[in-house]
């Protein structure tokens, strides 16, 4: 069982840094990105309300921190994140 929980727990910090990484600066494509969410969505590793709280905590401190009325970087970063969210949304995933 503990190695279960690891592996859910490994996914998770995975996913979660997937996100961050995607809003601060795109290293896998955002397809790529929502194709291993939706996997670990359908191996029930992690839920909808799961992904909502870690793109909360990606706004919070991959995105908010930045937005400012002179940061183009903030507003690159938020236009990252609306389209992780948009695409997480369309595969069903929050």
């Amino acid at each position: 069982m503990d190695v279960a929980i690891s592996a859910s727990s490994q996914a998770r910090a995975q996913v979660q840094g997937d996100f961050a990484s995607y809003v601060s600066r795109p290293k896998r494509p955002l397809a790529t990105i929502v194709k291993t969410a939706a996997t670990l969505a359908t191996r029930q590793e992690i839920s909808a309300n799961e992904f909502r709280q870690m793109l909360w905590r990606v706004y919070e401190e991959s995105v908010e921190p930045f937005l400012g009325p002179s940061s183009t970087s903030g507003s690159e970063r938020s236009e990252r994140y609306e389209r992780l969210r948009r695409s997480l949304g369309a595969a069903q995933l929050i």
